[in-house]
């Protein structure tokens, strides 16, 4: 491996399961990378504009990721991928790093309502929230730019039949950076490469599909602290 590629670690869960994660940077305070969709904490870094924001953060703070579970290197499962099971991803990653309190910060679909979550029930583990994608994704009548059932369903298709594809990968990299010229190099033959791969190596089509009709249905804004 690459030696600037952080060492992968292993943190177990209360119901067994591992989940690896990584651990890089040091400073005063810690910070939880909570990625979106699905993930592998190893492919990751091949992408350059990733690699050069978490070098970045490590400079002034200690940073961990992870992948969840039934994603990227750790265990896969077959029962529930909800919400509320997946919060334990967090807090075995941290009780592993041996981290008390630490920032969450949750980037990208279905990143924030877990961030959220977990700082509502565990305010005790968490002092700073960062989010940078949507707390629901479902429509909603008070939610008017959400996503229709219908729209989801086609959405979902789409990606399953093309899952780690080249086809795929344009249109995954466009939703996780952004569809306008600026934000993607569209016509590199190597960044649609890697964003396949990422695709592949991070989950099968049907751990996918769970995790996308959980997100879809998960609704973090009306969520409270808990104590």
């Amino acid at each position: 491996m690459d030696a600037s590629i952080p060492k992968t670690r292993w943190a177990k869960t209360v119901d067994g399961l591992c989940i690896a994660y990584q651990d890089f940077g040091a400073g005063p305070d810690t910070l939880i990378v909570i990625h979106g969709w699905v993930s592998h904490v190893e492919v990751y870094w091949e992408w350059r504009p990733f690699a050069r924001l978490m070098h970045r953060l490590s400079r002034s703070m200690r940073v961990l990721h992870f992948d969840k579970r039934g994603t990227g290197l750790s265990d896969k499962v077959s029962g529930p991928l909800d919400i509320g099971v997946r919060m334990d991803d967090v807090r075995a990653v941290m009780d592993a790093a041996g981290v008390e309190r630490a920032a969450l910060y949750g980037w990208g679909w279905g990143a924030p309502p877990l961030a959220v979550l977990f700082a509502a029930t565990f305010p005790e583990r968490t002092f700073a929230l960062l989010l940078d994608g949507p707390l629901a994704i479902r429509w909603a009548p008070d939610y008017s730019w959400g996503i229709s059932p219908q729209d989801f369903v086609d959405y979902l298709s789409r990606l399953m039949s093309s899952w780690g594809e080249d086809e795929h990968a344009l249109e995954i990299g466009q939703l996780t950076c952004g569809d306008r010229p600026e934000d993607g190099a569209w016509d590199d033959a190597e960044f649609v490469r890697l964003h396949a791969k990422l695709a592949r190596y991070a989950a099968t089509p049907g751990s996918f599909e769970a995790f996308e009709r959980d997100e879809f249905e998960t609704d973090a804004r009306d969520t409270r602290h808990r104590r």
